[in-house]
Formats: structure tokens, C-alpha cells, sequence
């Protein structure tokens, strides 16, 4: 039976991969603090509160569960640019060998499928490879880049299989609203000043729909690390002005240079060719997202507008 264990299943990638799924016809059990993105699937799920951090404490109901697939996306303090240089990234790595200590105890060994992140490739200039050497600049891309080595290896030695997915920028339906794309399009609608930094990355963005396919394309099909993104280019500035032109707005946007992030790459793009090899690629252009996007919060701020009035 096809059962899927998803931890940080409330949050952008969880939540919408707990839809896929469902959809797919899985038996779904998700571990988070909150349901607040997925209570309205709390009758067809396995939702399991997640009230201190770690999973020791929740071994029973992952024993019971019998995953057959684990998709590990939990991760604290990946949602905010002040704590990717945090040493509370290493924390992580304790939590995450929690939960592969006890999938150990399973006597049939289930699939342990990692989100990773284009992190622990560092400083680039060209298209990322699967068979890059890690060189982060980060502790978050530090501390994904060791749980990737020790998740490989207590995989190996326990007979799970591995599979290490590093999906480039993701964007879509229920993002964390202060990233760059929910950000920009919720001021803009709102005629807020905007101010952003110099905004000259070249970023490869995916919309999180294709992330779901992609995901279950590498379970499928796939083992080791498999790099998931369009493999398209994009200046950040590009992204800004179209939203810009699409919402035309009277927002302000000043692009400051002094407010560059310099612990980011100004190059995150990579080479998604393994898992193309397997017939699967991205199905909505970034324009048509983007677009669709504007459209659907445009018609939540009129709905709250009239709801206050």
C-alpha cells in the first residue's frame, strides 16, 4: 500500500505536496506544529501534532503509520534571510536524526526522500550538476549539505532508499507572504512603497505544482541527488517589473544596492536533466504563474475590501 509519512506537511512545499498526494490516492500522515494550511484535509489525513521539537516522542505513531515513503521537508529557520547564517540551522540536523533513528526500527524500510536546497552548491556562475562538489557559504546550506551526507549513509547501512531533491526557488498558492513574489504582488495590489535591494540575481523559479510532479517523478524513477528546477534563467528585476506592468499600480519600487544580500548567490540556476531524462518536465511557464497569481489576490483583497466595508 502506498502510504506517505510528510513532516512539515502544514508548510508551503508540505502543504501542497499533502494535496498531490492525496489526489494520487496515498494514505497521507503529516507531522506538524500547526494545520492551519491543511485543515480542511484534516478527515482524510493522519495529522500528527508536532508539539516539541525532535521525534523521539513520536515514534509509536510513525511505527504504527508503516510508511512507505518519508518525505522529510521540516526544516527550522528556512523562511527568513537573518537566520540562514544562524548556528540554530545545526539544531536541524539533531531533529532529522531523530527521525531517521526511528524509521531504522521499521521492519520494512521505507523510501527517506531529503528536500535539500541549491544552498549547498555556494557561489555559482553556471547552471548547477548533481555531481557539483558542495561548497555553501551558509550555515543553512552548510547544515543541509552534512544532513545529506549522514542521511545517505544511515540509508545505506539500514537498506532505505535515498533519494536528495534540491529544488531551485519555488513559488505558487499559500507561500510564506514575506518572499519575494507574494511580497511584491500583496504591496503592489495595496499601493505600499516597495524597497528591494539591486535585484540584479539570475534565479531559476519553479511553480510549486511542478516541484509535486517532480518530487513523485524522483521517487519513482530516480535515486541519489536529483536538482529540481525548469532549468530557465531569470533576472529577479525582470520578475519585479512584470508584476509591476501586470498590476499597474501606484507603488513606488526603489531598487537599493546597499540593501544587496550578500550571503545569497547572485547566480541560483541549475541542471535538471537527470530528471528530465525520466520524461518529466515543468508545466507552467513563470509568466502564466505569476499571472494567475496577481489574479487570485486581486480577487482576495476586493473580497476582504467589501467584506470590511
Amino acid at each position: 500500500m502506498n502510504r506517505v509519512l510528510i513532516t512539515g506537511g502544514n508548510g508551503f512545499l508540505g502543504s501542497n505536496l499533502t494535496r498531490f498526494f492525496l489526489k494520487k490516492n496515498y494514505t497521507v500522515a503529516v507531522i506538524s506544529r500547526s494545520c492551519s494550511n491543511i485543515d480542511d484535509l484534516l478527515e482524510s489525513i493522519e495529522f500528527i501534532q508536532h508539539s516539541k521539537s525532535g521525534y523521539k516522542h513520536l515514534s509509536e505513531r510513525i511505527i504504527k503509520f508503516l510508511p512507505t515513503i518519508v518525505i522529510h521537508c521540516a526544516w527550522d529557520g528556512c523562511n527568513t534571510y537573518k537566520d540562514v547564517n544562524s548556528l540554530i540551522q545545526y539544531q536541524n540536523i539533531l531533529y532529522g536524526l531523530e527521525l531517521l533513528e526511528v524509521l531504522t526500527t521499521l521492519s520494512n524500510k521505507p523510501i527517506f526522500v531529503g528536500i535539500g536546497s541549491f544552498s549547498e552548491y555556494g557561489r555559482i556562475t553556471t547552471p548547477a550538476l548533481e555531481t557539483d562538489i558542495d561548497n555553501p557559504i551558509t550555515h543553512y546550506g552548510q547544515a543541509k549539505s552534512c544532513f545529506k551526507s549522514i542521511s545517505h549513509k544511515v540509508c545505506e547501512e539500514s537498506g532505505m532508499g535515498w533519494r536528495w531533491i534540491r529544488p531551485c526557488l519555488i513559488y505558487g498558492p499559500s507561500d510564506v507572504s514575506s518572499r519575494l513574489i507574494p511580497s511584491i504582488i500583496q504591496k503592489q495590489i495595496k499601493c505600499e512603497e516597495i524597497i528591494l535591494d539591486n535585484c540584479t540575481s539570475i534565479v531559476d523559479y519553479l511553480h510549486v505544482d511542478d516541484f509535486c510532479t517532480g518530487v513523485f517523478a524522483s521517487i519513482q524513477f530516480l535515486s541519489g541527488i536529483i536538482n529540481l528546477c525548469s532549468g530557465n534563467e531569470y533576472s529577479v528585476r525582470t520578475i519585479v517589473e512584470f508584476i509591476q506592468k501586470k498590476i499597474v499600480s501606484r507603488s513606488i519600487i526603489t531598487f537599493d544596492p546597499t540593501k544587496d544580500r550578500h550571503l545569497l548567490p547572485s547566480h541560483v540556476c541549475g541542471n535538471s536533466d537527470k530528471l528530465k531524462s525520466v520524461g518529466w518536465i515543468p508545466s507552467i511557464d513563470l509568466l502564466d504563474g505569476l499571472q494567475d497569481l496577481i489574479l487570485a489576490e486581486k480577487v482576495k483583497h476586493l473580497v476582504k475590501k467589501n467584506y470590511v466595508e
